[in-house]
């Protein structure tokens, strides 16, 4: 009677054992399942997309002399919104605010000339790579000395904060780096003799260059650029779900070739 008891509790022991195990096993997708960020939803509901861009950087995004927001970036971005099925707003400011702007949810994309970097990847997502861009070199129109990334040993040269220009100047010795907030300011101060180059996407430069001659400025003849930056839609840190949509409508548009249409657009 004993050992008929003992043997009875040993193979209750291992149904409930076996019971827990299973139950657990079977929490695990259930949570999983769940785990998923909710962003593409919310903007959904919320039904328009706040696109934010800069106000000086053509041909990305720039405000026009009718105080409207255009440019390449825009015209992807208010591209890919409109395909999801919702409406476009944009909003224009310059470059140092549009991150923080969108870590205080105060936009919901970034469309510009924003290089994807990994110091950007820590407060922000990317989509997948729209366009590449390269550095303009720039120095005064008059200037003979500078021809190459050596002569501006000794020199004082501007870039954005924390963009790929200003993160590879940094490494250059003997170089001192500074940064503004715009394009226009970096003219200024080079105009001014206050910095001898400063660096910014070339088509930009060339942008700028043809719609303003009057400039003092000029992109330094025969040099090969350095640095290949790639260009995404910036979104919020961890809205997955709303990366990997707008990823599909990235693809979607640029194998339709409906992106390099918008790029021939303006001529780049």
């Amino acid at each position: 009677m004993k050992k008929w008891m003992t043997a009875l509790a040993f193979v209750v022991s291992v149904m409930l054992l076996l019971s827990a195990c299973s139950q657990s096993g079977s929490s695990t997708p259930a949570s999983s399942s769940t785990s998923g960020d909710d962003s593409l939803q919310k903007l959904k509901d919320k039904g328009t997309v706040v696109i934010g861009g800069t106000t000086t950087g053509p041909p990305f995004s720039f405000l026009t002399s009718k105080n409207e927001n255009d440019g390449l970036m825009y015209d992807i971005a208010k591209r890919v919104v409109e395909e999801m099925g919702l409406k476009s707003k944009t909003e224009g400011m310059l470059y140092a605010n549009i991150i923080p702007a969108l870590e205080a949810g105060k936009i919901d994309m970034i469309s510009c000339g924003c290089v994807i970097t990994e110091e950007k990847k820590q407060v922000m997502n990317f989509t997948d790579v729209v366009y590449k861009i390269s550095e303009g070199f720039v120095v005064k129109s008059d200037n003979t000395t500078i021809k190459t990334l050596e002569d501006l040993k000794g020199k004082k040269v501007a870039a954005s904060a924390g963009g790929l220009y200003y993160n590879n100047l940094k490494k250059m010795e003997g170089v001192e780096v500074v940064t503004y907030k715009s394009t226009q300011d970096m003219v200024t101060e080079l105009e001014n003799g206050r910095i001898d180059a400063f660096f910014q996407d070339k088509p930009i430069i060339l942008y700028l260059i043809k719609q303003n001659p009057q400039l003092k400025i000029k992109l330094v003849e025969g040099y090969q650029s350095q640095w290949i930056g790639e260009v995404g839609l910036g979104l919020p840190k961890g809205a997955d779900s709303l990366t990997q949509e707008v990823n599909k409508v990235i693809k979607k548009l640029q194998e339709n070739g409906e992106i390099d249409s918008i790029i021939r657009k303006w001529d780049l």
